[in-house]
């Protein structure tokens, strides 16, 4: 409840993503195929949102959720494309007591999957 004590999230989420975000940058030897990635990377980061943020700004407003609530949920959806876009979930949202076998333990809503399970592609 002090002014010091408020700026915390925000101050925590600028330090930690900073104001660009991650930046990627492919090493594949195939020149060609380096370029391809780090042009569908850059196409992912600047409107990876379901609402069109970009993922700098996700990251900050996860890391100052989490600052607040002590956890903060960031989960995949396909949009109508069946691009992955990324959602910000509420603490709030997730139901504790919920566990199943979906291929890999979910604990609190969160699915966790073995390597071996194929994955998404962006």
């Amino acid at each position: 409840n002090n002014p010091y004590g408020a700026q915390i999230p925000e101050l925590l989420a600028s330090s930690l993503v900073g104001e660009t975000g991650p930046r990627a940058q492919s090493a594949h030897p195939d020149r060609t195929v380096a370029r391809n990635l780090d042009k569908a990377w850059t196409r992912f980061e600047r409107a990876c949102g379901v609402n069109g943020e970009n993922l700098a700004d996700l990251l900050r407003q996860g890391v100052s959720a989490y600052a607040v609530a002590g956890e903060a949920f960031l989960q995949f959806q396909p949009d109508d494309d069946d691009r992955l876009k990324l959602a910000l979930l509420d603490a709030e949202q997730v139901d504790r007591s919920r566990t199943a076998d979906l291929g890999g333990p979910l604990r609190r809503q969160v699915l966790f999957v073995p390597p071996s399970m194929p994955a998404m592609t962006l």
